[in-house]
C-alpha cells in the first residue's frame, strides 16, 4: 500500500510544478502563495493525524497524498482557464533552449539537498550516520522554508529590471527570507532536541 500511495505522490509532484509554473506565469501570487501553503500545511496535518490515529509509513504517505491533493486541486482550480483555453502551434526547440538551464539550475539544488545524506551514508558507520541526519533535515527545512519566497518575488524583480522601473521588491524579499530563514534558526537553537527527535 505505501508502494503505490508513493507512486501516486510522485506523479502528483511531477504535475504540481508545472501548474505553480503557470500560476507563476501569469504573475498569479497571491494563488501560488496560497497553494505553496496549503501544500505545507494539508501534508503536515494529514500526515499528523493519520499517524496519531495509528498508521505506520502507508499512513504517512497517504497523509502526505491527501495534502498535496488538496493544493493540487486548488491549483488546476486557478489555472483551469489556462488548462482548457484554445491551444496554438508550438514551437520545442528555443523553448527547450531557455528551459533546460533552468532545469539543470533547480536540479543541481535538488541533487545537493539529498545526495549528501547518500554520500554520508556509504562513508560512516549506521551509530553515526543519525548524527548527520538531524542537521541535514534542519538544512533542507530551511531551504524548503525560504525558497517560494524566492520563487514568488522573482519574476516581479525581473520584470521591474526589463521595465527600468524602480521597485523595491528585491530588498523586500531579501529581507523577508533573512528574516524567515533567522526565525527558524532561533527555532533551532531554542528547541535543539526538536529535530533530533
Amino acid at each position: 500500500a505505501a508502494l503505490w500511495v508513493t507512486v501516486l505522490l510522485g506523479l502528483a509532484s511531477l504535475w504540481a510544478p508545472v501548474l505553480k509554473g503557470i500560476l507563476q506565469g501569469r504573475q498569479n501570487f497571491a494563488g501560488l502563495g496560497w497553494v505553496l501553503i496549503l501544500d505545507g500545511v494539508g501534508r503536515f496535518t494529514a500526515i499528523v493525524l493519520i499517524v496519531h490515529l495509528g498508521g505506520q509509513a502507508a499512513g504517512g504517505m497517504t497523509g502526505a497524498l491527501i495534502g498535496q491533493m488538496v493544493s493540487f486541486t486548488v491549483a488546476a482550480w486557478l489555472v483551469w482557464k489556462v488548462i482548457t483555453g484554445p491551444g496554438a502551434p508550438f514551437v520545442w526547440r528555443p523553448w527547450l533552449q531557455r528551459v533546460v538551464p533552468l532545469t539543470f539550475g533547480s536540479g543541481v539544488v535538488l541533487f545537493m539537498c539529498n545526495a549528501d545524506v547518500i554520500y554520508v551514508q556509504t562513508l560512516f558507520s549506521k551509530d553515526e550516520t543519525p548524527f548527520y541526519m538531524a542537521a541535514a533535515m534542519i538544512g533542507l527545512a530551511l531551504v524548503t522554508f525560504t525558497t517560494p519566497m524566492a520563487s514568488v518575488m522573482f519574476p516581479k524583480i525581473v520584470q521591474s529590471a526589463a521595465r527600468t522601473e524602480k521597485t523595491d521588491a528585491l530588498r523586500h524579499a531579501l529581507a523577508t527570507t533573512a528574516l524567515l530563514g533567522g526565525l527558524a534558526a532561533v527555532a533551532c537553537m531554542l528547541f535543539p532536541a526538536l529535530p533530533l527527535r
